[in-house]
């Protein structure tokens, strides 16, 4: 797309643990082993106390940031991955009683998450949100469906329809499945890339004449972006070429690309036109992309 739609949710805050067996009222704690931006946290141990049971499949969310103590943040419980409603919230404080549910670090460890995912999102492209509503017709509310364990609703999951709702057929009828290589973060995801067939999907940071993710080359820069670059070789830096508006005002609009060395923050293009990056559970422009056979 020329310019951009208005923006959207990359993915939602995931859930902290996922209770695979059910958990009974009580108090529980667990112990920070990594943590990115509070290290006066690392080495803690901190609990809550549930008044109501979490059934099978629930989840437990903790609503922090990223650069806030855990210690008088909240906890809220869920009865399963797709519900908005809560069962209870739980105020977290230092302590190590009850019963531990383990520790937390940034990579994943069977049911509990990285706390960086659990704190500001997803970035792998394949599971999030925004790469739902670019494959779907759907009415509001009808197409989101949790991609992992941890996976919360967007906040626009009850309001915005699917990006191919009410599309012309007959331009449906001329589209292809491409494939698309994204970059994988190095620290939920183990690093490398996947491959995806998408009708339509965003550009990644190589595509847009931005350059490798780290070591992996997302595609070949598209000459719309590379052959009237403001930028002698592939960059990040600001490219009028790659700025895009709404309503004549520059936007900032989403990559497909992950920040790799990170499992929370998404490649985007600001309005001076550099690639830069955001974490995923903020709202920022789509400007999709798709492929005429």
């Amino acid at each position: 797309m020329h310019d951009c739609l208005a923006g959207v949710q990359f993915d939602a805050r995931e859930a902290l643990f996922y209770i695979e067996n059910g958990l009974a009222a009580g108090t529980y704690n667990f112990t920070v082993k990594q943590h990115s931006w509070v290290s006066t946290d690392v080495g803690k141990t901190f609990q809550f106390t549930l008044t109501q049971p979490i059934p099978a499949g629930g989840q437990i969310v903790l609503l922090s940031t990223y650069n806030v103590a855990i210690a008088g943040t909240t906890v809220k419980t869920y009865a399963s991955s797709t519900t908005t409603t809560e069962i209870e919230v739980a105020t977290v404080s230092e302590g190590s009683e009850g019963t531990s549910l383990g520790d937390v670090n940034n990579s994943i460890n069977g049911n509990t998450n990285s706390l960086q995912r659990g704190l500001l999102g997803n970035n792998r492209y394949s599971q999030s949100a925004i790469k739902q509503y670019l494959d779907s017709d759907g009415a509001a509310g009808s197409f989101w469906n949790p991609q992992n364990i941890f996976d919360r609703p967007p906040s626009w999951v009850a309001s915005q329809a699917g990006f191919q709702k009410d599309m012309d057929v007959d331009f449906l009828a001329v589209l292809g499945e491409v494939d698309k290589i994204t970059a994988l973060n190095t620290v939920s995801d183990g690093g490398g890339s996947e491959t995806s067939a998408e009708k339509f999907f965003l550009l990644s940071r190589t595509e847009v004449y931005g350059g490798k993710e780290g070591s992996i080359s997302e595609g070949n820069a598209y000459p719309y972006y590379s052959e009237t670059s403001d930028l002698s070789a592939a960059g990040t830096g600001a490219d009028t070429n790659r700025i895009k508006y709404r309503n004549g005002a520059a936007q900032y609009w989403w990559l497909r690309s992950p920040y790799a060395s990170s499992s929370y923050i998404v490649r985007y293009v600001i309005t001076t036109g550099s690639v830069s990056n955001i974490t995923a559970y903020i709202s920022s422009g789509v400007a999709p992309a798709c492929c005429i056979i």
